[in-house]
């Protein structure tokens, strides 16, 4: 069974969603949680209309992150997980460099499984704008979960307050 589970974590329900499958895989054997939130810079950016400097960016970025983080670590406390590791990563390339760098986090910290979040979107929308779960499936060297959020739901941001069973 898996060990050392990787969950991508971005703050949406969708992310939420598959929190909560990890946290269940990782109460079958005590493994331990490697949370990972990969801020994507150039998003922010953009949110920022060119605004803000590069120090800001960091900055804002990290306090996203440290946010999520902090919900997502005492979610999986509150699930029986003492084994959790937080870790805040940065890109500025899109989907296909978020992957990559949750990639090499799931490498150095060991993972054998990775668990993801997806809206479960296609067709322009992921033409567009690139899918970060279909991105991952097409590079991840190892067993890879995807919980697909049946609801269109990403305005609920954060973690929504359900027990973890």
């Amino acid at each position: 069974m898996y060990q050392n589970i990787v969950i991508a974590l971005d703050g949406s329900h969708n992310a939420a969603l598959a929190l909560q499958e990890a946290i269940k895989l990782a109460q079958v054997k005590q493994g331990r949680l490697i949370l990972v939130h990969v801020a994507s810079l150039r998003d922010i950016s953009v949110e920022g209309v060119g605004m803000l400097g590069n120090h800001d960016l960091h900055t804002l970025a990290h306090e996203r992150g440290t946010q999520i983080m902090a919900e997502a670590e005492a979610q999986a406390r509150a699930g029986g997980i003492s084994n959790v590791t937080p870790l805040i990563l940065e890109s500025w390339d899109g989907a296909k460099d978020m992957a990559k760098v949750l990639l090499a986090a799931a490498h150095d910290h060991h993972a054998d499984l990775i668990v993801v979040g997806t809206h479960g979107r296609g067709g322009l929308m992921t033409l567009l704008m690139g899918s970060f779960a279909e991105t991952l499936l097409r590079m991840a060297p190892l067993p890879l979960l995807i919980v697909r959020n049946v609801h269109d739901d990403d305005e609920n941001k954060l973690f929504d307050k359900r027990p973890v069973l």
